[in-house]
């Protein structure tokens, strides 16, 4: 509760900042529009995230307390678990934040041929070979002698 009310304060002290300010960014209610299109597409993509989202942490919370109950030791390994699970989510998710700056920068400069170049999808491949080398340590030698030839291959690195 204190979180939510905390939250709403520091709401209500940004819009003020915002709408007396004189600053160059500024909200001017009178002005503000929605555009149904736009609302739209926003929502089509945001609601069915938001609710993952929620379910998500939600499951994860019902996990934990199950495990909670077996003791310490099950403590320790989901803990375990979902460090491990961090690391490959965020290997997962590289490619496609490597991907949004390229591609937002290329459509916002109205370049949208070099935006959907096959150059897009050689940073795919190498944001996830280069991402996944940190976590490369525990993997054999011939492992890692194969996907630095990947690396070098992808850059054309001799």
């Amino acid at each position: 509760l204190a979180t939510i009310v905390t939250w709403v304060i520091l709401c209500a002290l940004g819009l003020i900042a915002l709408t007396n300010g004189s600053s160059s960014v500024r909200i001017k209610f009178k002005k503000l529009r929605f555009y149904k299109e736009e609302l739209k597409d926003i929502l089509l993509v945001g609601i069915p995230t938001g609710i993952q989202t929620g379910l998500y942490s939600y499951a994860n919370v019902i996990i934990s307390s199950a495990v909670n109950s077996y003791g310490p030791d099950a403590t320790t390994g989901i803990s375990i678990a979902n460090t491990f699970d961090g690391i490959l989510y965020n290997i997962s998710i590289a490619p496609a934040t490597a991907m949004l700056a390229y591609v937002s920068q290329n459509i916002g400069a109205g370049n949208l041929e070099r935006a959907i170049k096959p150059r897009a999808h050689k940073i795919t491949q190498v944001t996830m070979v280069a991402r996944a080398r940190p976590t490369i340590p525990i993997l054999n030698t011939a492992t890692k002698i194969r996907v630095n030839i990947i690396l070098r291959k992808l850059l054309k690195i001799e």
